[in-house]
Order: C-alpha cells, then structure tokens, then sequence
C-alpha cells in the first residue's frame, strides 16, 4: 500500500493499537465502509483469502470473550 501511495494515518503513527480493529473490521465485512477511516478498498484489494478468515476468527473469537467474560463477571462474582 506504501506503493501506491497510502500511508499510515496520523493517528495511528506510534504502532498497531487502533489499527488491528479496524483492519479486522474491514476484512471481515468484506466491503468498504461509506465514511471510511482507512483506505477500504486498498485494505480489500490486497487482502488474501486467508487475511479474512483470519479476521472473521478475531472478531468471532472477541465477541465469545466478551460474553464468557460477562458471564463469569454476574454469575460467579463472590
């Protein structure tokens, strides 16, 4: 992406913090957002097959951790 002229945004300059969602985001989705905040479709146009199934396992994986941990929190808390 650096290639074509992409760079990293501002915002996100000092490492991968903010920039892990928001890639998983898009490559889960599968399709550009329509205010976007990365470059969508570059993101989608270089992503394999396999970026995505990654991604869909992260933003799976995040959603049962949140619910296990909800769990735990209300039923078990002493």
């Amino acid at each position: 992406m650096l290639a074509e002229g992409i760079d990293i945004p501002w915002w996100d300059e000092k490492g991968w913090g903010f920039r892990i969602s928001i890639f998983t985001s898009i490559l889960a989705r599968g399709k550009p957002s329509k205010y976007p905040v990365l470059a969508d479709e570059a993101i989608l146009r270089h992503s394999r097959t396999y970026d995505r199934v990654l991604a869909i396992i992260v933003e799976i994986s995040f959603v049962f951790c949140m619910l296990l941990g909800g769990i735990i929190y209300f039923f078990f808390d002493n």
